[in-house]
């Protein structure tokens, strides 16, 4: 005995599909619908018109009146001299009687000039300060609330110039800027017989207080 047995395939059938779809696709349809008259009732309000005018450059140009030439005045031909001056009668000179006297030159010689009775010749004097620079006081001696004293001995040469210093100071710190400072000093040199000459022996105290 042989026993038969039909198969039925899983899912639904073509029909009961598309039927099933169609309550979808009306509910969509009816959307569209209903934004599409909503776009269209929509009131349009247009964009603002923008002034697209191009301003000219080329600015306005004025007509002027015709220039007017100018008239010169016409020319002449006939000239009319003016009269001549008139003539004057010729007169006879009349000459001195008198006489000239000869005219002389008037002498021009030159006098001779004066002998010079009395000659300058400078008088003999000694050496006399011009320029003196006082010495500074030393740093040293200032920290250590030093003063002193100092007797300086030196020559002026011929032109003013001290030479062959010799200081002896109270305390060795003031001699070296003592020396310094005389180097710098000047002097009008010392006359004899009209001349300069070498002053030997000047002697000057330099004095250093708190």
């Amino acid at each position: 005995m042989t026993t038969t047995f039909q198969h039925y395939g899983s899912g639904l059938n073509p029909s009961w599909r598309f039927v099933s779809t169609l309550p979808l696709a009306a509910m969509v349809t009816f959307a569209l619908f209903l934004l599409m008259k909503t776009l269209i009732t929509t009131a349009f309000t247009p964009a603002p018109v923008v002034d697209m005018t191009i301003p000219s450059i080329h600015p306005e140009v004025k007509e002027l009146p015709p220039l007017k030439r100018k008239t010169l005045p016409d020319r002449t031909t006939k000239v009319e001299l003016p009269p001549p001056p008139p003539r004057l009668a010729q007169q006879s000179s009349i000459l001195p009687d008198e006489a000239i006297a000869p005219f002389g030159l008037p002498d021009i010689t030159p006098p001779e000039p004066a002998k010079a009775v009395n000659v300058f010749t400078p008088m003999d004097r000694d050496v006399q300060p011009i320029v003196r620079i006082e010495p500074v006081h030393p740093a040293r001696a200032l920290s250590r609330g030093l003063g002193g004293r100092c007797k300086a001995r030196f020559d002026v040469n011929p032109r003013g110039v001290p030479m062959n210093i010799n200081v002896v100071c109270s305390s060795s710190v003031f001699t070296g800027v003592v020396v310094q400072a005389i180097g710098k000093w000047r002097y009008i040199p010392k006359i004899v017989d009209g001349k300069a000459v070498i002053r030997r022996g000047v002697e000057t105290p330099v004095l250093f207080k708190m």
